[in-house]
């Protein structure tokens, strides 16, 4: 775009607008490109600077307090019917524009004005005048300058085609040769037609014919856009200004006629561009955005929408008047602005949004300020990706990562436990051998009651000691097994309970001795034998007495009963204590997920060992506890085993 100021002389420009930043902002544009200014805000006025004289060019808004815009039109064209007018305004009725020109204005602009076309209108009317002066010029004294004016035209660099009240050429110079590829001689007398593709030819003759009836036309004074038609047959764009003028020999027509095919392929490719940008906007996989500063959405594309759960981006925009709205945690959108407002850019901020129905997701903002020239701020845009997957994936990994290192650290406290339980083996053997010995010592010393006493202490406690111990190993081979990704599958044989029991008991008696409190079977000998894997029933059963002992009294016991049920064709298990009982919360929530250990040291998984072990035996397990008495544990096992 040329930004250099138009050749002199440039004729004086009367603007008339009642809002004062448009006639300043008019007026130094118009000043800085060589005009002289004149501005008034009201119509009367308008038509009193026309009538004073002086005005070459008249740039009138059609919304005016006094008068219409329209109105004024007509007067101007009343008082100077050669005046040019251009007619600014924010309106954007067809209606308005078909009329103003049908009043003669020269051209129609909308606000706000794009400085290119007004430039361009001001040179269409600049070029009209002068070649209309020209031509008058010439016609005035045709002996002396015909030569002359037939320099001038043929010199200009705009195409010049004249033509005579029916349209045939008379007169062109050598750039329309050069444009549309006639010579002088095969294109003067021939019509106007000649030049122009025939979808046009029959809206041409009717215009002459027009012109020639009632004196008016419709696009006399405009600058209107049509095609060409070449010597080739090639068609081409143009922009043609159509000037009427007078002579002693009649009127004729002076078209001024510019190749436009460049600009026309500008515009394609921006109209390309933009499709292109459109296209990637509407079809990227990452939301894209637009926000006022202030947090409104100017813009946002289906995949922004789509990732909040929203039906469309429209529905997206107008729902959300602050995108606050979309933070789970607002002081993140603060630290985005503080960003934003040092940097001029976010890369990667990591956030959570909150979706239209009310899911959380989480995503990652790319985010930058776009500034004009003057480094105002005019909105934020950036992009949104979602990261939840992403986030999930990284935690299940964390997860796996420390399952691993505990399984890593559960096969190391394995293999060590199971070199430590070595030596106790060989430790209790010996053992054994050395207190035989000194029982034997003690019986010929004459201490045979003792002796004996000792003999069967001892055999109880080193028996302990022996079965815990290979009981340990097991749990030491299932824990190696289970570290290398092999479970152990339950094994059923036939079991009886009282010997399950008593091995229990005899386990944990001495624990129990030390706490003040007695164990007991009842009536575990007439039951039946059932299909159970004893190594785990054990361990169950174990977890069950060994929590109730702490929880008794000094003086308390601990009964381990059993029974038939019948009718449900089930064997029950119940272990009572006479322990200070539990809270109806702790009591309900004994075997679930959400129960948790009340002891010093504990874990919870106790009872979480006795309910697995209950449910891979198909079977139940039930709770009776009242504070102050006591409680019960029943176990409930199909009284035919687990088929």
């Amino acid at each position: 775009m040329d930004a250099s100021p138009l050749s002199p002389p440039l004729p004086s420009v009367l603007i008339v607008d009642d809002e004062p930043d448009i006639c300043m902002g008019l007026g130094d544009f118009l000043k800085h490109n060589g005009y002289t200014v004149r501005a008034v805000q009201a119509g009367h006025d308008a038509l009193r600077e026309v009538e004073r004289g002086q005005i070459g060019v008249v740039i009138l808004d059609l919304g005016l307090p006094d008068l219409s815009g329209l109105d004024v039109l007509r007067g101007i064209k009343k008082l100077d019917p050669l005046l040019p007018v251009i007619v600014l305004t924010a309106s954007t009725q067809e209606s308005h524009t078909v009329e103003a020109l049908h009043c003669g204005a020269f051209t129609y602009l909308t606000k706000p004005y794009n400085s290119y076309e007004l430039r361009f209108a001001l040179r269409q009317i600049g070029d009209a005048q002068r070649l209309a002066s020209k031509v008058a010029r010439v016609e005035g004294d045709l002996s002396a300058s015909e030569e002359r004016f037939r320099t001038v035209v043929g010199t200009t660099p705009d195409v010049v085609v004249l033509a005579d009240r029916n349209g045939t050429i008379f007169m062109w110079n050598q750039a329309a040769a050069r444009l549309f590829g006639y010579t002088e001689g095969e294109v003067i007398g021939q019509p106007l037609t000649l030049l122009m593709p025939q979808r046009y030819r029959e809206a041409h003759q009717a215009e002459i014919m027009r012109l020639g009836t009632t004196g008016e036309t419709r696009i006399m004074g405009r600058t209107v856009e049509l095609h060409g038609l070449r010597k080739d047959g090639t068609e081409f764009p143009l922009e043609l200004s159509i000037g009427i003028g007078k002579t002693p020999s009649g009127v004729f027509y002076s078209g001024i006629i510019r190749d436009i095919t460049r600009r026309k392929q500008a515009e394609e490719a921006q109209r390309q561009a933009e499709a292109r940008y459109q296209s990637v906007v509407e079809n990227a996989v990452e939301g894209i955005f637009q926000t006022t500063p202030d947090g409104r959405f100017l813009m946002a594309n289906p995949s922004l929408a789509q990732m909040l759960h929203y039906d469309s981006p429209d529905t997206l925009v107008s729902t959300i008047t602050d995108i606050r709205q979309l933070y789970a945690d607002p002081k993140k959108r603060e630290e985005i602005q503080a960003l934003l407002s040092q940097s001029g850019v976010v890369r990667a901020f990591e956030t959570e949004l909150i979706c239209r129905d009310g899911d959380v997701i989480s995503v990652s903002v790319n985010a930058r300020a776009v500034r004009d020239l003057q480094g105002t701020l005019l909105y934020h845009e950036g992009t949104v990706e979602d990261i939840s997957e992403r986030k999930r994936l990284a935690a299940d990994l964390l997860e796996e990562i420390k399952i691993a290192e505990i399984a890593r650290a559960l096969g190391d406290i394995g293999h060590d436990v199971k070199n430590l339980l070595m030596p106790v083996q060989t430790g209790v053997d010996l053992l054994r051998e050395e207190v035989q010995e000194i029982l034997v010592s003690l019986a010929a010393a004459g201490e045979g009651a003792q002796a004996e006493a000792s003999r069967k202490v001892s055999n109880e406690l080193i028996e302990m000691i022996v079965n815990n111990t290979r009981r340990i190993q097991d749990r030491v081979r299932e824990l190696a097994d289970a570290v290398k990704g092999v479970t152990t599958a339950p094994e059923f044989k036939p079991c009886r309970i009282s010997v399950c029991v008593e091995a229990v008991i005899g386990s944990l008696r001495r624990y129990a001795a030390e706490k003040g409190v007695a164990l007991h079977a009842d009536g575990l000998e007439s039951l039946p034998v059932i299909q159970a894997d004893e190594r785990r029933l054990f361990n169950a059963l174990y977890n069950v007495i060994d929590n109730a002992i702490p929880e008794v009294p000094a003086g308390g016991s601990v009964t381990v009963r059993g029974q038939i049920d019948v009718g449900a064709d089930m064997f029950v298990i119940s272990v009572a204590d006479t322990g200070s009982g539990m809270s109806p919360d702790v009591r309900d929530a004994l075997f679930t997920t959400q129960v948790i250990s009340r002891k010093a040291g504990g874990t919870g998984l106790g009872t979480k060992i006795v309910k697995d072990v209950v449910d891979a035996h198909k079977g139940s397990i039930g709770v009776e506890s009242e504070l102050g008495v006591g409680t019960t544990i029943h176990i409930r096992l199909p009284l035919n085993g687990v088929r």
